[in-house]
């Protein structure tokens, strides 16, 4: 996929066994910038997107009482 939309470069040698090499093409070192600050980001975040994920869980977890059906939640997977 990533190859496909051109952020991915890749070459197929044909050796025994095969070998293939993958290197970031243009578009996919246009994005190290926004993604190094997003990945900051999450970083200094952790603590409150862990804390939030846990509100919700509960939140629905007493909705659920309610409802009588199963949570889905990426803490709770069907």
């Amino acid at each position: 996929m990533w190859a496909y939309l051109s952020c991915l470069g890749r070459e197929v040698f044909p050796t025994k066994p095969p070998r293939v090499e993958y290197r970031l093409a243009p578009l996919g070192q246009s994005m190290l910038n926004p993604l190094g600050v997003l990945i900051l980001w999450a970083d200094r975040h952790h603590g409150d997107i862990h804390a939030a994920r846990q509100r919700y869980d509960a939140n629905a977890a007493l909705s659920d009482v309610d409802n009588d059906e199963e949570i889905v939640s990426p803490n709770n997977p069907a």
